[in-house]
């Protein structure tokens, strides 16, 4: 990663939270390594990853875990499709 020399959660961290505004987004973050990091200033992101090795990760907050959120789309399927989620 690029950015000042830091690595990739570094350079996430550094524009999520001292460049943008606080309250105002979030990124998910990929090096040419395929290393990833999600980092957000609300309180929550709508986030996923996919990849070749098998990682498969949906997340709503930061606190949620992933049973949870199985349980959550069990019970309604569209909640990932519905506004202002």
């Amino acid at each position: 990663m690029k950015f000042k020399g830091y690595s990739l959660q570094e350079a996430a961290d550094e524009m999520i939270f001292n460049v943008l505004p606080e309250g105002s987004g979030g990124i998910i973050a990929v090096d040419k390594e395929g290393n990833y990091v999600f980092v957000f200033n609300t309180s929550s992101m709508l986030r996923g990853i996919a990849n070749s090795d098998g990682v498969f990760e949906v997340k709503i907050w930061q606190w949620i875990n992933q049973n949870l959120l199985n349980i959550i789309l069990y019970l309604n399927p569209v909640y990932l499709c519905s506004p202002l989620r």
